[in-house]
């Protein structure tokens, strides 16, 4: 079940409801890991930027890492801010939440 607030769904704000709690439990993220789709290990940046057609406009030898833009699709930088919009299926995200569980009233710290 989906509760919009302020206009956005809890989903999208990173609010879930436990039903085994007597309130909120909320799952904010705090970083993520990008990794190869077949392989889950790390990527090589400078082979990508070097090897890959739609990386090739990266300056491999000053490469930032991966980041979102505003719409969620992920990217690839370099420290020139250059940027290269990653092929849908090439890597894997994984994400690292943060879990947050609301204290009970006279619960202390």
């Amino acid at each position: 079940m989906r509760r919009e607030v302020d206009g956005m769904s809890e989903h999208e704000k990173g609010k879930f409801y436990c039903p085994h709690c007597d309130g909120n439990i909320q799952f904010w993220p705090v970083g993520f890991k990008v990794v190869e789709w077949d392989t889950e290990e790390e990527p090589d940046l400078q082979k990508i930027a070097l090897h890959e057609d739609w990386a090739k406009n990266l300056i491999y030898c000053d490469m930032d890492g991966f980041a979102f833009t505003e719409d969620g699709q992920l990217i690839l930088k370099d420290d020139c801010n250059n940027v290269a919009v990653c092929p849908t299926g090439r890597f894997k995200v994984f994400w690292h939440y943060k879990m947050i569980v609301p204290k009970k009233e006279g619960e202390e710290s």
